[in-house]
């Protein structure tokens, strides 16, 4: 990986979920890696492709791979997975052209750098999770072992499998504009997965990689009154990174 690195935050991280950017902030601080923010005002196009305006979302790619190129970056790190996918997949049909850019996961950046470094991380108390595969992450962009991988280096941190797990995972709701459009019936589908998949396994927290799935499973776990916690991976990064 060579090349100046640029994060893009993304629409929902941006506007619903700022918590999310400041995580990565101090994962990336804590790994003494330097990027350059981008994205903080400017929509990857994603919701355009979901509704069927592929046309539309063109200007909107070529302002944003512009924007890449003014500010000299190469390297463009997400940790949404709808932007990563715009990025490594529609960017290079709608315009029609190879792209000058390596694009990644947060996950499958942080992963690599992870292993490079051996890092050792470490979490306190003792934490039971589970791991939601996000259908954009999982079954789109078939990215399942980075995150897992991510989870298993943490001490302390025991991961407990759902039955249905990667490409078998249930939708949380949260994703293809059901959230916006029908927002609680993305919720009652959140409900449903954590009363029916997650309570049984007796864990303390769901951890996912999509700040779609985030914000759903936030409303789920509010309304069912479980107290299970919920975080992004960049949020348990950021404790078990504290934790060194």
């Amino acid at each position: 990986m060579r090349g100046k690195i640029g994060f893009f935050v993304g629409c929902t991280v941006a506007k619903m979920a700022k918590e999310l950017y400041d995580s990565v902030n101090e994962v990336f601080d804590s790994l003494n890696i330097k990027f350059e923010v981008f994205g903080e005002d400017i929509c990857c196009g994603m919701p355009l492709i979901l509704s069927g305006y592929e046309g539309e979302a063109k200007p909107i790619a070529k302002e944003v791979i512009n924007g890449f190129a003014k500010k000299k970056i190469s390297l463009i790190v997400t940790s949404c997975p709808a932007c990563y996918r715009m990025f490594s997949e529609y960017y290079p049909k709608i315009l029609n052209e190879n792209l000058p850019f390596e694009f990644y996961h947060f996950t499958q950046f942080v992963c690599k750098i992870a292993k490079e470094r051996k890092l050792n991380l470490k979490i306190t108390p003792t934490m039971r999770v589970t791991y939601h595969d996000p259908c954009e992450l999982g079954r789109y962009c078939q990215i399942y072992e980075e995150p897992r991988a991510l989870l298993n280096m943490i001490q302390s941190l025991n991961l407990i499998e759902l039955k249905l797990n990667r490409e078998n995972s249930t939708c949380c709701g949260g994703g293809g504009l059901l959230k916006a459009t029908f927002p609680q019936v993305a919720v009652e589908i959140a409900k449903e997965k954590i009363e029916n998949e997650i309570v049984p396994l007796n864990v303390d927290a769901i951890v996912t990689t999509c700040p779609a799935c985030y914000l759903n499973f936030k409303d789920g776990v509010r309304e069912t009154k479980t107290g299970i916690k919920i975080y992004n991976i960049e949020q348990i990064l950021a404790l078990a990174l504290r934790g060194r």
